[in-house]
Order: structure tokens, then sequence, then C-alpha cells
């Protein structure tokens, strides 16, 4: 039995290495590149924060632990498995939901700008075009003056994928970001060993996405 066990363990392990770690490029560690980005870039500065389209994320969490008074907004009712003093749930549109001009010292906008607009996920319903430049109008009139937003988005070929996401590229990322001044960008692709690595604006830009994978640009961003 053990001789049979000792043959079956390396193929064992072949197989699940090949099922959650393959080798072809993938979103793979997508949200721990992002969570460190974030919390390596917020501010020592304390506020108001909005951390956008938060799903159920620490982020809220991290905002709160460094002294932020922080809203997480989504379309949908989550469970939170933390409470914290400093943290309040909102289930709203950013499109319809009431935030004075100027209310938010930060805003994190991870990975949900670009399905505003698709429906099909994310309690999404309604098909609209333009509904990520109007969010990041609306974003902008929010946001305080020297206020900035840490924003983590797909990047490479302009390209939408219904039902799941828009891919931003050299058409449509100038229009997301036109209310914005860029303060610090990063973009980060896949090397032969499936890892993360940044690389250049040029070559993020260029890459042709699919269903499976993206490049990934992380800003830091100011209000004009």
């Amino acid at each position: 039995m053990r001789k049979i066990l000792d043959l079956l363990h390396p193929l064992v392990v072949q197989v699940y290495q090949k099922i959650f770690y393959p080798t072809e490029p993938n979103l793979l560690g997508d949200r721990d590149l992002e969570y460190a980005f974030i919390s390596a870039n917020l501010p020592s500065k304390k506020g108001k924060a909005l951390d956008f389209g938060s799903s159920s994320s620490p982020v809220g969490l991290i905002l709160a632990e460094k002294g932020y008074e922080t809203i997480s907004l989504d379309l949908r009712s989550h469970k939170f498995i933390y409470h914290h003093k400093h943290h309040t749930f909102l289930k709203g549109d950013i499109l319809e939901v009431n935030f004075k001009d100027g209310e938010f010292d930060l805003i994190v906008n991870c990975s949900t700008i670009e399905h505003v607009g698709i429906p099909g996920r994310y309690g999404i319903k309604k098909h609209q075009k333009n509904a990520d430049l109007l969010a990041m109008q609306k974003l902008s009139k929010i946001l305080k003056d020297g206020g900035i937003m840490l924003m983590t988005i797909p990047i490479g070929q302009d390209t939408v994928f219904q039902p799941k996401l828009r891919v931003y590229g050299e058409m449509r990322l100038p229009k997301l970001i036109k209310n914005f001044k860029i303060l610090k960008c990063e973009y980060w692709t896949k090397n032969s060993k499936n890892q993360w690595e940044k690389t250049t604006e040029k070559r993020a830009l260029r890459l042709k996405p699919s269903h499976n994978f993206c490049n990934i640009g992380c800003f830091v961003l100011g209000k004009k």
C-alpha cells in the first residue's frame, strides 16, 4: 500500500498544480496584487473614505484600521466577517446614491469600475454603454480637492467581455480618467512562471486580452 501511495503522490501533486497553478497566464493572485498596492499607497492623513464596489473584501477593514471613517458601497447586500466602529456598509448604485460634492478624502476603486453598466454579474441588470465614464465623473465630484483615488483596472487592448468586464486600452483609458490627474501608476503582467511582475505602459496596453487574462493597471489619482 505504501508503494502505491508513493507512486500516486507525484501524480496527485501534478494534477493539483495544473488545476490551481496553471502555467498559462491567468488572473490568479490579482487581488493579492491589488490589495498590496492599495495598502502601500494609503495616505498617512485621516479623513472619510469610500470603498466603491466593496463586495465583502477586507479593504473596508484596512481603511477603518488606518483611521478613516469608511463607507463600503455595493449594489448587493453583504455580510462582513468583521465589525468596526469606523466602518459602515451602504447598499446602492454609485450613479444614484446621494453623496455631497467633496465628501471623501479617499476613494478606493478596486477592480470595480470595469463592471459598471455591464449586466449579468454583481447585481448589475441594465446595460449602460458609458456608465463607467459617468461613474468616474461622479466619483471625481465627491472626491475632495487634494484627496486621492486608488484605482486598479484591467489593462490591454480596448475590449468588452460580456458579461464580465471591460479592458481599458489606448482609446478608453484617457476617457476614464479625464477628470483626474495621474499621481502614480504601475502596470503589471505575468511572466513565464505565471508570476505577476511590473511592465511598461506601452507593453501593458499592447496586450491582446482574453476571457482568462489581462494586465492590471494600478493608479493613484488626484482630482483635477
